[in-house]
């Protein structure tokens, strides 16, 4: 028997996010929280919860994937990153490549 699972190349995979969330600095994940409509509330919370900065930048993602469901897309993240307040645009440019290398449109 054959199952064929199809993926929706338009949301961020876990391995994107942990790879971004390895590359935020301190000064950056509350701006990409804020550019990504996260409240204050929600970033103190996760800051709260966790020490290590690797994992409250990742926990900020998913936090932002559950509340923006199906808004939460590539092409959101990738705005928001190269927005003027977060200035990553070498992080955008990871989430665009991975859109090209898996043949989805930014």
């Amino acid at each position: 028997m054959l199952f064929i699972f199809l993926v929706n190349t338009n949301f961020p995979t876990q391995e994107l996010l942990s790879n971004l969330a390895m590359r935020l600095r301190t000064k950056d994940w509350r701006w990409l929280g804020r550019a990504l409509g996260l409240t204050e509330s929600d970033l103190e919370q996760v800051e709260h919860k966790e020490k290590d900065l690797a994992e409250i930048c990742y926990q900020m993602l998913l936090k932002w994937q559950q509340a923006k469901g199906s808004q939460a897309t590539c092409r959101e993240l990738k705005t928001a990153l190269s927005s003027e307040n977060v200035g990553r645009d070498d992080l955008a440019e990871i989430v665009g490549n991975s859109l090209h290398q898996l043949k989805c449109p930014s």
